[in-house]
Formats: C-alpha cells, sequence, structure tokens
C-alpha cells in the first residue's frame, strides 16, 4: 500500500465485499435447505392424499417404494400405546422409532425433523395418531456438500476480489495523489519566491532604521518580516523533509548526545519565562541509532519549543529519552491546558493549531507538530499526544 488512504479505501473495500458475499451465500444456503424441507413435506403430503393415510399404514407398500424414499410408521394409540407399524430405514431399530415417537407425542408439533429424518403427525377419525418418519440423509448430505462448495467460492471470491480491490483504491487515491502533489509544489514555489523580497524587506528596513525618526513603525516591520520569514523557512523545511529525507541520509550517531545539544539550549528560554525545566537523558542508556540527524534534532526542537510556548510561567516542561531493544523514546510533557480527544488527530494536520486564543502567540503557525510528525514518520515511528493530570505528553518511539 502506497499510503493511509489507500490502505483505508482497500479495507472499506473488503469489508463491503465480504459483508455482501457471505450474507448471499448464508441466504443462498438457508434457502437451500429450506427448499429441500419443504420438497420433502410436500412429497408426502402429495403421497398421503394420493395413497390415503392407510397406505403408510400396512404392510402392501408397494405403491409408496415407487417413490424413491424410505419412512417408518408409527401409530399411537387411544390406550396411549405406541406400535411401529412398518419400518423400511435403514440402520434404524424400531426402538429408534419408538424413542422418537415418545419425543414428538411430548412436543404436540405436526411437522418438523428430528436428527436424519423428516416427520409428520396426522390424526385418524379413530382417534389414533400416525407419525410418519422419513429419511433426510441424502437432502442433509447434498446441503452439505452445497455448503462446502459456497466456502470454495468464497475463498475464491475473496482472492480474487483482493486483487481487484488493491488496483480500485490505487485508481480511486490518483486524484487526491495529484491534489497534494500540486499542493506541495506550490507551497515549494511560493516558498522559494517569497524568501527573496523578505530578505530584501529586512534588509532595507535594517538599512533605514538609524535615518527615520519614527523607529517604533520600523520595528512593527521588522517584527512582522521576522515571523513573515519564520513561517517561510518552515514552509520551505516541510518541503525538504517530504522530498529529501531517504535512508541514503541515514547514519548511525549517539541520540543521547545529539539530544543534548538541541535540548541545553531550551534552560536559558525556560529560566526567562520561568518554566521548570526537567531533563531526563541518560547517554549510557539512549546510545547509537541509526537515522537522519539532523532532522531528528529538528524533531526534538519543535516539541519542545512547542511545549515551552503553551506552557505559562512556573508550569513545568519535561524532556525525557530511554531505549529497549526495539526502540527508542523520546518524550515531552508539559503542564498546560489539555488537548481534547477530537483535537488529538487534527493537531498534526498542516497549519492547524489546537486552541484559537493563541494563534498569534509567538511564530507558530501551525506547521511545527506537522514536520515533527513527517520526520516520524520518514523514519517509520509513531508520535502520540496524551493529556493527562493537567499535562500534555508528546510520545515519539522510533524502531531501531
Amino acid at each position: 500500500m502506497k499510503n493511509k488512504q489507500q490502505k483505508r479505501i482497500f479495507i472499506v473495500l473488503m469489508i463491503i465485499f465480504t459483508i455482501t458475499l457471505v450474507s448471499v451465500l448464508v441466504a443462498v444456503n438457508i434457502i437451500n435447505v429450506n427448499s429441500s424441507f419443504r420438497q420433502q413435506r410436500r412429497m408426502i403430503r402429495d403421497d398421503i392424499g394420493f395413497y390415503g393415510i392407510e397406505a403408510f399404514c400396512g404392510n402392501d407398500n408397494q405403491k409408496i417404494k415407487r417413490q424413491e424414499y424410505d419412512y417408518s410408521t408409527s401409530v399411537v394409540l387411544k390406550n396411549k400405546t405406541i406400535m411401529v407399524l412398518s419400518n423400511s430405514l435403514k440402520e434404524t431399530t424400531d426402538k429408534d422409532i419408538l424413542s422418537m415417537t415418545q419425543k414428538l407425542q411430548k412436543s404436540g408439533k405436526r411437522f418438523g425433523s428430528i436428527d436424519d429424518y423428516i416427520y409428520l403427525v396426522r390424526i385418524l377419525k379413530s382417534g389414533n395418531t400416525v407419525y410418519i418418519f422419513v429419511n433426510n440423509k441424502e437432502a442433509l448430505q447434498n446441503s452439505k456438500q452445497f455448503f462446502i462448495v459456497s466456502i470454495f467460492i468464497f475463498l475464491l471470491s475473496v482472492i480474487v476480489f483482493t486483487i481487484i480491490s488493491y488496483y480500485l483504491s490505487r485508481w480511486m487515491i490518483k486524484p487526491s495523489e495529484k491534489a497534494i502533489k500540486n499542493q506541495k509544489i506550490f507551497v515549494a514555489n511560493i516558498s522559494h519566491d517569497l524568501k527573496t523580497p523578505i530578505t530584501i524587506i529586512r534588509a532595507n528596513a535594517d538599512l533605514i532604521e538609524n535615518e527615520v525618526k519614527n523607529k517604533k513603525s520600523i520595528k512593527y516591520i521588522q517584527q512582522e518580516t521576522e515571523k513573515l520569514n519564520h513561517l517561510v523557512n518552515e514552509m520551505l523545511t516541510l518541503t525538504r523533509i517530504d522530498n529529501t529525507i531517504s535512508k541514503e541520509n541515514f547514519k548511525s550517531f549517539n541520540f543521547g548526545d545529539s539530544l543534548f545539544d538541541v535540548v541545553l539550549p531550551f534552560e536559558s528560554i525556560a529560566y526567562e519565562k520561568g518554566i521548570r525545566f526537567n531533563i531526563n537523558i541518560n547517554i549510557n542508556e539512549v546510545t547509537d541509532y541509526f537515522g537522519d540527524e539532523s532532522n531528528i534534532q529538528k524533531l526534538a526542537e519543535i516539541l519542545i519549543d512547542n511545549a515551552m510556548s503553551y506552557t505559562a510561567k512556573g508550569g513545568i516542561v519535561d524532556v525525557d529519552a530511554y531505549e529497549n531493544s526495539k526502540a527508542v523514546t523520546l518524550s515531552v510533557t508539559n503542564t498546560g491546558e489539555p488537548i481534547s480527544d477530537e483535537k488529538k488527530v487534527e493537531i498534526f494536520d498542516r497549519f492547524y493549531r489546537e486552541s484559537k486564543s493563541r494563534e498569534r502567540t509567538g511564530n507558530h503557525y501551525g506547521l511545527g507538530l506537522s514536520i515533527a510528525n513527517t520526520i516520524v514518520k520518514k523514519h517509520n515511528g509513531k508520535i502520540t499526544v496524551e493529556s493527562k493530570n493537567g499535562k500534555n505528553t508528546f510520545t515519539v518511539i522510533l524502531p531501531k
């Protein structure tokens, strides 16, 4: 599968097909069993109507035998005595017939099936009750064979439709893939086009700062230009990560040392903001990791910067890193406004910010976490967010 969208479409198609096919096959099998059951019932009733119930009770059964089914007849007399009048059922003794008759006598049913037999009950004018048992083993065997054939058809259909669904899902996502590709090209082009004029504006603002009396206006220009420059740089970073991260850029590096290079500069920022900053990285535990070091550092920088930005004065930011035999884990926790459950997926979308009240806080334009998510995916990792006890924790798991 090329991406999650294709995978989702493929799964949906397979679920719809499987449910539909199972429903059809179950319905066909039920209809087949009921049809066989009704056919046997109609055959017995036709014979009773043509020959009369007495034909099943006598010893001369040649006419009935022409219908090519085996049967047995028992009768319950007025005094509750049970007698077996005839029995042409193979491997079924008179004792078995008596036992089935007793069971049916208690149930009071007039027609149905018991074990491998279909039964029909008739009350004679004399007051005696006649029970007719017909061998239904052949019909049951045919039903089983039909069921086995249905399973074979199901498995074959699943294989065929799996192939069809795969190519169909690929065809269905082509328009969206093209749109995403065009969007990335647009973002890359517009970012490059904006970079030059922003640089010129900044340079000219710096030059005329000493010549203009209203330096406050120049400061505003410089501040807003800096924000715009930061946005463009993030857009360019995202475009670069989308297009350039590959295994060729991966190398083995000390995860702990590399992480310390990113984390330590934030101590001064935390001090200025009045935030308690806790670093829990054991270099002896978090050692070699194979990946793109510069992007892993960018990932850590984004998560820590995000935590610092949304932590109030007097709050706490914790950075933890550790490893096991299968993966390296980095987690960044901060005290602050909890992230709602419905926003925990959207928070990694491009240009998304969880709190509208903080839209103009700092140089945050909703691209940081999207960049972090892209870096994690390029390393086949997983990033999650959890809000608990007044703390938000972003956890990154990177497989070795």
